[in-house]
């Protein structure tokens, strides 16, 4: 088993750019949505490491609804070490409708990524960013305090096709808008290793909290702010991230 330092174990959240507009509705046909942000994170606020680790991260997403209740999408993070290494990762997926009501919705979205850079390929910390495929279920629900609250809960399995552990990952969120501008969103993502990693292969476990706080400054583009931090984990260092994250639609 391997110890997953800093710098690997925040690939595991690169997934969750977009994520909170995204989520278990699928978009209306021939409609897109992109989200691309830009991150620093640190472990120097947390206390853990005598050698604090930073990085910086940026991402795309991007969603196309192909038909009413079949959306597809993809998404490329890149990532640049304090040191001057690299890392990237792309991915794509496909979300079909699998149940609606008035104010509830169910989707299955399965995909899979596959490391683009190999810049670390020679240390033996960077086994942890290999191809994968995922299978996920959403969960998604209108909330009554206005028509622009909702609720997600998702639960996803990710098959890891070299050494590192298979991962479980359940990730919630809360968004509500008070007014059409403004759009404060809460979340937390939690990862749990399966313990069947081969030989020096990654296998943790993770807790991470998110706050994001948004302003829809056109009619088709919102600016969010974003403070996320780790709280609890098992075989990496806890860190912090800032930055900042532009969805558009067309």
């Amino acid at each position: 088993m391997l110890r997953v330092p800093a710098f690997i174990g925040i690939v595991a959240w690169l997934a969750h750019a977009g994520s909170a507009a995204a989520g278990a509705w699928t978009r209306a046909p021939d409609t897109s949505f992109t989200a691309q942000s830009t991150k620093f994170f640190t472990t120097e606020l947390t206390g853990d490491d005598d050698l604090p680790f930073h990085k910086i991260i940026a991402s795309s997403y991007i969603e196309y609804g192909l038909y009413e209740s079949v959306t597809i999408g993809g998404k490329l993070d890149y990532a640049k070490r304090a040191d001057g290494a690299e890392e990237s990762f792309a991915s794509i997926f496909v979300r079909p409708r699998l149940w609606q009501a008035d104010n509830d919705v169910l989707s299955v979205e399965i995909g899979g990524g596959y490391p683009v850079l190999d810049a670390l390929a020679a240390e033996t910390s960077a086994r942890d960013v290999t191809p994968d495929i995922r299978i996920g279920f959403t969960y998604g629900r209108g909330l009554p305090w206005d028509a622009g609250a909702w609720a997600e809960a998702a639960i996803t399995f990710r098959k890891r096709l070299r050494s590192p552990a298979d991962e479980v990952k359940l990730d919630l969120t809360l968004g509500y808008r008070p007014t059409d501008e403004i759009v404060p969103i809460g979340q937390m993502f939690g990862t749990l290793g399966l313990r069947n990693e081969g030989p020096f292969g990654a296998n943790y476990d993770a807790l991470k909290f998110s706050l994001s706080a948004g302003y829809r400054v056109t009619e088709t583009r919102t600016l969010l702010l974003v403070v996320a931090q780790d709280v609890l984990g098992r075989n990496f260092d806890l860190g912090t991230e800032f930055g900042f994250t532009i969805w558009n639609t067309f």
